[in-house]
């Protein structure tokens, strides 16, 4: 079940947000950053918070529903998002969605700097305010649940897809291989620095036959020594930045 959170900006985000008045070349910029108001109104569910990520000149992002992706204009030229591509995924209730496509059509250039935007009309009135995505402990929580190991996808199965969880309350890590049991600790400030080490778990010791995904979960484990959150999913890398896995949570 997808988690219920309030999405509660940090005082010196909205400070950002209040003073984002200089002009901002989005092309300069990279990395990821949340929808945090729309024409004015806060975006309250972060499980479902529609995002920017952009990186060497293109824009993409999700809705809460649609995965979206667009060009951006050279430096000096006004935005323009009427060619955005998006795919078609049918969400009725996502009233998010709608609103922010309405107000991207309108959004013609971004003031602010790298922490904290605006996307603004031709008259400079403020349509979406974005801030930095990181990783917070709002979101780690739970559990993660492999979809790709070692550049193989991973067939779901609430009885069989390895997952590794997080309590970030007692900052307990815990596992399940498809077969053993996982357990350990972690550090939210490694993590949220990027940096990451599960070499050190505890398992249980079953022996279990058909465990196909259990030795490739725990060689890519071992191997993890980065963190990194992209889009709705976290992925592990090793010292090289070669990923390992790619999680996701349940919706």
């Amino acid at each position: 079940m997808t988690k219920k959170i309030k999405l509660f900006l940090p005082l010196l985000a909205i400070a950002l947000l209040a003073g984002c008045t200089k002009n901002l070349d989005l092309t300069t910029l990279s990395g990821e950053w949340y929808v945090a108001q729309i024409n004015g109104e806060t975006v309250s569910n972060l499980a479902k918070a529609p995002y920017f990520g952009i990186e060497n000149g293109k824009l993409n992002g999700n809705t809460g529903c649609n995965s979206f992706s667009a060009d951006l204009p050279q430096k000096g030229a006004q935005l323009d998002f009427s060619k955005m591509v998006t795919t078609l995924r049918y969400c009725p209730d996502n009233e998010t969605e709608q609103k922010l496509y309405a107000a991207l059509r309108s959004c013609k250039q971004a003031k602010g700097n790298a922490e904290a935007f605006v996307l603004t009309d031709e008259r400079g009135g403020e349509l979406v305010a974005c801030h930095k995505r990181t990783l917070t402990a709002e979101l780690l929580e739970g559990k993660w649940y492999a979809q790709v190991i070692d550049g193989q996808a991973v067939p779901q199965s609430e009885s069989e897809t390895p997952f590794i969880g997080f309590d970030t309350k007692k900052g307990s890590l815990y596992g399940f291989t498809g077969c053993n049991r996982l357990t350990g600790s972690f550090s939210l400030k490694d993590l949220q620095a990027g940096k990451a080490d599960f070499s050190a778990l505890g398992s249980t010791r079953m022996l279990c036959q058909d465990a196909k995904w259990e030795r490739p979960f725990l060689d890519a484990l071992a191997k993890t020594k980065q963190l990194r959150l992209a889009g709705n999913y976290l992925f592990l890398n090793d010292e090289n930045g070669k990923q390992l896995v790619k999680l996701s949570q349940k919706e």
